[in-house]
């Protein structure tokens, strides 16, 4: 037991120094060990995924935070259960009170127009009947018009989440043409992907889709600014 604890904590050291990353780790498995595997190289799609903050030779390996980056994960996987359980008053607890929730439905957020809603509006998000405007369509560029609970289905739990084989804290798993900004736009925000990296196999990874969940301090409290749905685009 002593010398599985002692490897433990040199692997942890070792892989603060190189990069952590873990795969295959769906929200079902967030409270067993976490099971680290090094990954020899990145190609044109992360093989695996950075559950924990990049880390460098030369930072400061003290400032790193494992409690941290376990909670955020944990109430990141409480909100995908909401989500795939219908249950939106929950979910609108976890809704920043002040600042509400974007939805992104392209990877791009893009604070003017974005559309935004209260934590109260998420609450009754199954009944709201009225079609809102999300953005325009990959490739078409015709209007998104659906009603919330038709974006939720088609731009947020597109896919079980829970579920997803690579999940990243403050780690962007998968680029498309779309730009990535969520780091630029949230400088003071944490967030955590749930990637798929292809949902049917002869598609060959043109179907590859992910969701982030972006978190910024409440009351000392994790709370959702943003939603940002990522998926290949042409």
């Amino acid at each position: 037991m002593k010398k599985t604890v002692i490897v433990c904590v040199l692997t942890l050291i070792l892989g603060l120094l190189i990069g952590i990353y873990i795969d295959e780790l769906p929200c079902e498995k967030t409270d067993t060990a976490l099971q680290a595997t090094m990954v020899p190289e990145q190609q044109d799609m992360l093989s695996a995924a950075d559950v924990l903050p990049s880390v460098s030779p030369s930072d400061d390996v003290s400032e790193y935070n494992p409690d941290k980056s376990t909670s955020l994960l944990k109430v990141a996987c409480d909100a995908l259960e909401y989500i795939k359980a219908g249950d939106y008053e929950s979910l609108a607890e976890m809704i920043h009170p002040v600042d509400g929730v974007i939805f992104v439905p392209y990877s791009t957020v893009n604070l003017s127009g974005n559309l935004r809603f209260s934590a109260k509006e998420i609450a009754s998000l199954d009944t709201d009947t009225a079609k809102y405007t999300w953005g325009i369509t990959n490739g078409e560029g015709k209007p998104i018009e659906l009603t919330m609970a038709e974006y939720f289905k088609t731009y947020v739990f597109n896919a079980d989440y829970t579920q997803a084989p690579m999940i990243g804290i403050n780690q962007i798993l998968q680029y498309g043409n779309s730009l990535e900004n969520v780091e630029e736009i949230f400088p003071d925000a944490d967030f955590v992907e749930f990637h798929f990296p292809g949902l049917q196999e002869e598609y060959d990874g043109y179907d590859w889709c992910s969701l982030k969940l972006v978190f910024e301090m409440y009351n000392s409290q994790p709370k959702i600014v943003a939603i940002i749905h990522s998926q290949w685009t042409i």
